[in-house]
């Protein structure tokens, strides 16, 4: 957009972000990272900019102007570039990635606490459904990609210590070895465990419909 940042700092589309403040930025994730670490404060962007690697002073909005955090984020829109490299920095690739989408996981989930994100932001069944769609007509290797990211929040998701999830049941697991007994009745237990699935349905039906008017009835 016209109004961004990184648009009034000098950058276009297309230009390619190398680093930030001196760390290498090989993805957009990564880049996401970065940027939001450094909120508050200046900083300095090599990119290949028009042929050539400039560097750009961009000032980050405040942690304490949610609105403007959300319009700076909302704002980006990074595409990866591929290119061929050896096994050996694939995997290194691979789990650097992985690493990466595992910390920004964490931090979307830190910003929904914080307010930085809205449930709204989220995608659901529908929404994935449509993201996979515009993969799909980039090629096999973004379809891949997008295998791979949902993979990785499933696994975290599903890992979150909240009732009806496996982190849920791992959570009451380790109670009972740390007090060597049931923290709690067994059938108080299943009713902690349905009462957490039937949020997890009122929230997949609440994301779901954000999905359906953001894709069918948003401009």
């Amino acid at each position: 957009p016209y109004d961004h940042r990184l648009y009034q700092a000098g950058m276009r589309s297309g230009d390619e972000i190398r680093s930030i403040d001196g760390v290498s930025t090989p993805n957009g994730i990564t880049a996401f990272l970065e940027l939001n670490r450094r909120l508050g404060s200046g900083v300095g962007i090599v990119a290949m900019s028009e042929g050539s690697e400039r560097v750009f002073t961009v000032p980050l909005p405040s942690m304490e102007n949610q609105r403007e955090v959300r319009e700076f984020f909302s704002g980006l829109r990074f595409q990866t570039r591929y290119f061929k490299a050896g096994f050996d920095q694939s995997f290194i690739a691979g789990l650097n990635k992985t690493r990466d989408v595992t910390f920004f996981i964490f931090l979307t989930i830190k910003m929904l606490f914080s307010g930085q994100a809205s449930i709204s932001d989220l995608a659901g069944p529908v929404g994935i459904a449509n993201i996979t769609y515009e993969a799909a007509s980039s090629g096999l290797v973004d379809i891949i990609h997008i295998l791979v990211l949902l993979s990785i929040n499933l696994a975290i998701f599903n890992l979150l210590p909240f009732p009806a999830l496996d982190g849920g049941r791992i959570l009451f697991m380790i109670l009972e070895g740390i007090f060597r007994r049931p923290v709690v009745n067994v059938k108080i237990e299943n009713i902690i465990h349905i009462a957490g699935f039937l949020l997890l349905i009122l929230l997949a039906f609440f994301v779901t419909y954000h999905d359906v008017v953001r894709i069918f009835f948003s401009n």
